[in-house]
């Protein structure tokens, strides 16, 4: 496997693994019916997928911290960015107490909680925006990898905000399978604390980058 090709058959496989997992969770177990597995279902998969890219995008570039892992970080993010807008047409299109009843009250307003998760999926979408577009390049990589932590975190907000009251329900889970939604909180989170490098890396990350400076000057 080139090093070219292996984000776009890491994206490849970890979309395939949400698709089986949400096949199973709303089709097989909860029995949704397929007419809204195109849309409805991949959308869900999109989302998931798109997360799980960044947060490994982020913690690649980090704990690698080599010219090849950041290439490789930055297509990961770039294939993210891709599923993210995705996932954002997917779910205008799909907004509205027809689809998603739960996410409004009983005059067809949006729950505040709602309200609190499409603002914070929001922030996250624009954060991704500039840098899976790679617009934040000029900025020192410190300054990148923050912004990538706080468009998780933004995520983390977006699931827990459409999801906690499922997460409150463990025996109400289709088959027992954990919610999209606590999963991706959980690799949103994870994410960010594991991209923080150990001390000694961070030591090794300043002195080079005292170096560097010196040299320059």
């Amino acid at each position: 496997m080139t090093a070219s090709a292996r984000p776009y058959r890491t994206a490849l496989a970890v979309f395939a693994l949400f698709a089986v997992y949400a096949v199973l969770r709303y089709h097989v177990f909860k029995g949704e019916p397929w007419k809204r597995f195109p849309l409805w279902t991949l959308n869900k998969v999109a989302a998931m997928t798109s997360v799980t890219l960044f947060a490994m995008a982020l913690v690649h570039g980090v704990r690698r911290r080599n010219a090849g892992a950041v290439a490789s970080a930055a297509a990961l993010g770039r294939l993210g960015f891709s599923l993210a807008l995705g996932h954002t047409i997917a779910s205008l299109l799909l907004l509205g107490p027809r689809e998603n009843p739960k996410f409004f009250e009983a005059d067809g307003g949006a729950t505040l909680s709602t309200s609190a998760a499409l603002a914070a999926g929001l922030c996250a979408f624009l954060f991704f925006r500039q840098l899976g577009l790679g617009s934040g390049e000029s900025q020192q990589p410190g300054t990148r990898r923050g912004w990538v932590r706080l468009a998780l975190l933004g995520t983390l907000v977006h699931c827990a905000g459409l999801g906690w009251y499922v997460w409150l329900e463990p025996s109400a889970w289709p088959g027992g399978l954990l919610p999209l939604t606590l999963i991706g909180a959980a690799i949103a989170l994870g994410g960010c604390l594991a991209s923080y490098p150990s001390r000694a890396a961070a030591k090794a990350d300043a002195a080079a980058t005292s170096v560097g400076a010196g040299k320059a000057g």
